[in-house]
């Protein structure tokens, strides 16, 4: 009577479920383990008494796939227990434990394609009741072996996921045939575990270690140097037994600026250098000639945005250090040093981060030691429109520098006499044009002259048969009293 009313809760739950459900059989030993061919189907059984243990077998498919069960114990008097064993009896996962009452558990696991797996069910102790469980599979796109690894380019944006335990996605990206750095952007969408990207070169050397600390909904960031033409592989994976979404993409950076004396960018006096240190490692050299008068200096530099303090360091043509300037220059702040420099000589500055900072900055070599001279007059920077304003400028007369801007109202159009481009007639309207003077802006208006002479016409004669018509009316009343 017991195993009946179990088999009625069951087909109750089918019910409530609205899907068709495999129903447990006897199915007590690994022997008689009942085999489940559509894994789609949520699976119906019932521990009818002590020490109870239901069993199935299934086959996976011949992709690389996590596999998902969610136990639910629908109705046992304990806690109901889930646990998927090889054909070797190695346990390759356990759910523990879905509590008396309701409680539902679930857990995933990678497993072999084409492979025999089984499921033993059961309750602890001497529980007895129903319980429900449900598989479910997801392919892994990704491989988990490096000489596998999926191809990837640079400057796209990349969505995956660990789809289990013990899961990893290997990518390699081919770098191209100029100096650069790759910057790696992480974003960790949904992980139950810190996101992690490692880098290696072709010789297993690494080269970035980035996000171990990465939470969900976190970003991390850092940059590497490659060598043209190389491969690099990149590792992912969730720490924790962590699962989740996540995103990366790799930007690449063409370091435009010589790391050696020998190949220094060539500056001018009182131009304003905006760069970047793009990774570890990096430097940037710039030069600078002298004119024909030995004089003071200012060197101003702003880190712009640099994950770590930036410095600019003035050298001699023989590698003698006059300046450095930036010691306590973090992310949105400014420094400047002074130094005199000897006419008609070439000097070299050498720009860099402290560790393994990368990011913007700004520097300039400028003539005004004590300070900017304004020069007196405005000079116009962008000149007024008929419909845009204009910008006005105040320069330093020493060293070219903006002060101060102000805007310039729009000059509004100067238009021309009206043309005729089209003459009206009796039954048509015309049309004139008029060009502005200034911007070419064309304005049109309809001529109505001619369009009103017949309507005008008409309603004239209207009114004058009325006219006629009251009047001729008028005299036979008159007439007939007279009568």
């Amino acid at each position: 009577m017991k195993k009946v009313c179990s088999w009625l809760i069951c087909v109750a739950m089918l019910l409530t479920i609205g899907t068709v459900a495999v129903f447990a059989s006897a199915n007590t030993s690994k022997g008689t383990a009942q085999e489940l061919t559509d894994l789609s189907e949520p699976v119906l059984g019932t521990i009818s008494q002590k020490n109870e243990r239901d069993w199935f077998k299934f086959t996976t498919g011949e992709e690389r796939a996590y596999y998902y069960f969610d136990l639910q114990n629908e109705s046992g008097t304990n806690d109901a227990y889930l646990s998927v064993y090889d054909v070797k009896d190695t346990e390759v996962l356990k759910l523990s434990k879905a509590v008396a009452g309701g409680d539902s558990i679930s857990g995933g696991v990678r497993l072999e394609p084409s492979s025999t797996y089984y499921i033993k069910a059961y309750m602890d102790s001497d529980g007895t009741g129903n319980y429900t469980f449900k598989i479910s599979k997801k392919v892994d796109e990704i491989p988990d072996v490096q000489e596998q690894s999926t191809e990837i380019k640079v400057n796209k944006m990349y969505y995956q996921s660990i789809e289990g335990i013990g899961d990893k996605d290997c990518y390699v990206v081919n770098a191209g045939d100029k100096e650069a750095f790759y910057h790696l952007y992480m974003k960790n969408e949904s992980g139950t575990g810190s996101a992690s990207i490692h880098v290696i070169n072709h010789r297993d050397m690494e080269m970035l270690n980035l996000g171990h600390f990465t939470g969900a909904g976190q970003v991390a960031e850092g940059n590497f140097r490659i060598q043209p033409g190389s491969q690099y592989y990149l590792t992912a994976k969730m720490a924790d037994n962590g699962v989740g979404n996540y995103c990366f993409k790799i930007i690449e950076m063409i370091d435009n600026d010589s790391d050696e004396k020998e190949g220094a960018t060539k500056i001018s006096l009182n131009k304003t250098v905006a760069s970047s240190i793009d990774g570890s490692g990096d430097v940037d050299f710039f030069k600078l000639e002298t004119g024909d008068e030995s004089r003071e200096y200012k060197v101003n530099l702003t880190n712009i945005n640099g994950s770590s303090n930036a410095h600019v360091i003035v050298y001699t043509e023989r590698d003698e250090k006059l300046l450095d300037v930036g010691n306590y220059t973090s992310a949105g702040k400014s420094a400047s040093g002074t130094l005199k420099l000897q006419a008609n000589t070439t000097y070299y500055f050498q720009v860099y981060m402290n560790d393994t900072g990368f990011g913007d900055y700004s520097f300039q070599v400028t003539q005004c030691v004590n300070g900017h001279k304004p020069s007196g007059a405005w000079k116009t920077a962008t000149a007024p429109t008929c419909v845009a304003k204009g910008v006005s400028q105040q320069l330093c007369s020493i060293c070219g520098a903006v002060l101060e801007t102000k805007e310039i109202d729009e000059t509004g159009h100067l238009f021309e006499d009206w043309k005729v481009i089209k003459k009206p007639t009796l039954i048509s309207l015309g049309k004139k044009s008029s060009t502005c003077t200034r911007c070419d802006e064309v304005d049109y208006k309809n001529d109505w002259s001619m369009i009103w002479i017949i309507p005008t016409a008409v309603l004239v004669a209207v009114l004058a048969v009325i006219a006629v018509i009251r009047y001729i009316v008028a005299y036979r009343n008159s007439r007939r009293h007279y009568w």
